[in-house]
């Protein structure tokens, strides 16, 4: 008996960790700060990434904000990518920046949501963006930013850390 019930136990854990493991490499990439290039060879394009993850234990609740510069044959074009991952929706709408007073403010152009493993849900926004936001991003000293839901809103001040990351990050995208 006592075996039966060790190995139903060694089982159990196996598959906790593994479907932890396989939840966590997913969202990984987005849910952790800092700047990455990757290149498509089929489509000739160039992608510069800057992820800013902002966690918070009271909501329950994972949040980032990617940015991304786009390089295709000489074009370019600048976007940015909202993460949400709740245990419930949020139904984001807008993204507003304050930067040092002056308000920059983009509605989402796209948008994904789903329901994933354990009653979490996920929401995906996709806001297209102008170079005059990360120049404001890049020199300003008071940077807070705001995700309209539905229903709400929340805010995601920007410490030293992040301010550091998009002076890095803007001057990747602006010697690219």
């Amino acid at each position: 008996m006592k075996r039966l019930v060790s190995g139903l136990l060694s089982i159990i854990i196996l598959l906790l960790t593994s479907c932890f493991s396989m939840t966590n490499t997913v969202r990984s990439d987005y849910f952790q700060s800092g700047i990455k290039q990757t290149f498509d060879d089929f489509e000739n394009t160039k992608y510069i990434h800057l992820t800013i993850a902002a966690h918070d234990l009271s909501l329950l609740m994972e949040r980032s904000i990617r940015f991304t510069k786009t390089i295709n044959r000489g074009n370019e074009g600048y976007s940015i990518k909202t993460h949400l991952y709740a245990a419930s929706w949020f139904f984001l709408e807008t993204i507003k920046f304050n930067i040092d007073g002056t308000i920059f403010e983009y509605k989402s152009s796209d948008n994904s949501r789903d329901v994933l493993n354990g009653g979490y849900v996920e929401e995906l926004n996709y806001f297209a963006i102008d170079s005059d936001l990360l120049n404001a991003l890049n020199i300003g000293n008071n940077i807070t930013i705001r995700l309209y839901g539905k229903n709400s809103y929340m805010d995601i001040k920007l410490g030293e850390n992040e301010k550091n990351l998009f002076k890095e990050y803007f001057t990747q995208v602006s010697h690219p």
